[in-house]
């Protein structure tokens, strides 16, 4: 099976969890021996070693950047000159397989070039990070691409229950149950990093996009005045206003790659994940594969990732209950470990080669030859 993945990230270029999600996929599906060809826009740092089945095509950068504030021109650039480098470099596939509607466009190109069947994954829709409204102008934009994206697809493929009936209901989408498919995690890699030396206070840890679904700004507030240290690792567009209000124990981190990143949360006294809105929850399971009691939302696929006493749920958005929640595993080490062991084993549970053995299946329904 030749797979060509379109995606608007890929380690060492990385922003989320999406990122996180095809770097796992990828390397599930070389390792069931599927030929993967990566197209993504270009990154500044060093590509690591790889499978020897996986090709990583990057489009060129672009001779003349744009401003942070005309992203979605510098989005639909990078798209152009996707499509450029896969039609230049002769890629030849069975099937593509396209990540959320930033690389839409290249798909949108590249699949009537090359005649194979589309593969879409949704890992978020607009809509859902506005709670279910969708503003005009560029959100409603950003909803007719996902709706464009899902036209092209021969299958759709998200990662939980509550999103195949949200794109089902809002972006017309038909799926079936084989096209639920849960993301995985690396147990090993995620729990065997050293941990940082703690110091004198807990730590509280959070890792993530700073963005406003994920409820940074709740957790700041759940842990003004407690007697812990508050990590805060990654970056987005409201880091500025978190540094301005968070308080006198708060660190920024800024974005970490995957190595540092499970050192810091292995170094926890507890992770907490207080996302307003989360397709899957890939943080808290990373979280939980590290081995350390987790606190989250009780919201989207942290539901059903963080489930039964695999960790403790809050409602979103609830100062009162976060800090609760957070003040009860910090004060109680006899449940902090329970929470810890339970979750562990839970994450066992999600397995990117399974994960990879489902889309194989899908890619199999949509292959043209």
């Amino acid at each position: 099976m030749r797979v060509l993945c379109v995606t608007w990230e890929y380690p060492p270029r990385l922003f989320g969890g999406l990122g996180r999600h095809v770097e796992g996929l990828v390397g599930a599906l070389a390792e069931a021996g599927a030929d993967v060809t990566v197209l993504t826009p270009h990154s500044d740092e060093p590509e690591p070693d790889r499978h020897p089945r996986i090709r990583v095509l990057r489009a060129p950068a672009p001779a003349v950047a744009l401003p942070a504030d005309r992203w979605l021109a510098g989005t639909l650039d990078a798209n152009v000159a996707m499509a450029a480098a896969a039609l230049r470099a002769g890629v030849v596939a069975d099937v593509l397989h396209v990540h959320d509607w930033m690389a839409g466009h290249a798909a949108r190109v590249l699949a009537p070039a090359l005649g194979v069947g589309v593969v879409a994954t949704v890992h978020a829709t607009e809509r859902g990070r506005h709670q279910g409204h969708l503003p005009p102008g560029y959100s409603a934009w950003i909803d007719a691409q996902e709706r464009q994206l899902i036209a092209l697809a021969d299958r759709v493929v998200v990662c939980a229950d509550h999103m195949a009936d949200h794109v089902s209901r809002h972006l017309g989408a038909d799926l079936d149950v084989g096209e639920v498919i849960p993301n995985g995690v690396d147990v090993v890699r995620w729990g065997a990093a050293r941990p940082r030396p703690a110091g004198p206070l807990p730590r509280v840890v959070f890792a993530g996009r700073l963005e406003h679904e994920k409820g940074v700004d709740v957790l700041l507030a759940a842990t003004e005045g407690l007697d812990c240290e508050v990590v805060v690792a990654g970056a987005g567009t409201q880091a500025p206003a978190l540094r301005r209000s968070a308080h006198d124990r708060v660190r920024f981190e800024g974005h970490l790659a995957q190595p540092a990143l499970a050192a810091l949360l292995r170094s926890a006294a507890v992770v907490v994940v207080p996302s307003r809105y989360e397709p899957f929850g890939l943080a808290a399971l990373e979280a939980m594969a590290a081995g350390v009691p987790v606190v989250a939302s009780a919201v989207g696929g942290l539901l059903d990732v963080v489930a039964g006493d695999a960790g403790v749920r809050v409602p979103p958005g609830d100062v009162r209950a976060l800090r609760q929640a957070i003040s009860a595993v910090l004060g109680d080490p006899d449940r902090a470990a329970a929470l810890a062991r339970t979750g562990q084993a839970r994450a066992a549970a999600f397995s990117w080669a399974r994960s990879a053995d489902a889309h194989l299946a899908v890619y199999d329904a949509v292959r043209r030859w």
